[in-house]
């Protein structure tokens, strides 16, 4: 019998990059069953422009662009994983996205 990883992960839908202690990071958090050396999460502002891009599980979004505070508001997150043990389509990866708030 042959046990598979089943994928987990969670995006936050919000977070507040104000200074304080919490929440000062837009990053998702990883349970199982992908391969980290596919990964790939960008954060696109309502025009659609790729406001940040991130290749690394640890790095996520501070809420800035260009060195500068990005406004408040409604963004959008595009996310690819490959699943680890996708037997059918070992090298396949899956495009996830969704959206969330930046407040401050």
């Amino acid at each position: 019998i042959r046990v598979k990883d089943e994928l987990m992960f969670y995006v936050p839908n919000a977070f507040t990059p104000n200074g304080d202690e919490f929440n000062n990071v837009f990053v998702p958090q990883f349970g199982t069953g992908f391969s980290p050396n596919d990964y790939a999460f960008y954060i696109y502002n309502r025009w659609g422009e790729i406001v940040f891009e991130s290749h690394d599980l640890s790095v996520g979004w501070d809420g800035t662009y260009n060195g500068n505070p990005a406004p408040d508001g409604a963004y959008s997150w595009g996310m690819t994983l490959a699943q680890n043990d996708d037997v059918e389509h070992p090298n396949s990866k899956k495009l996830y996205n969704g959206s969330m708030m930046l407040l401050r």
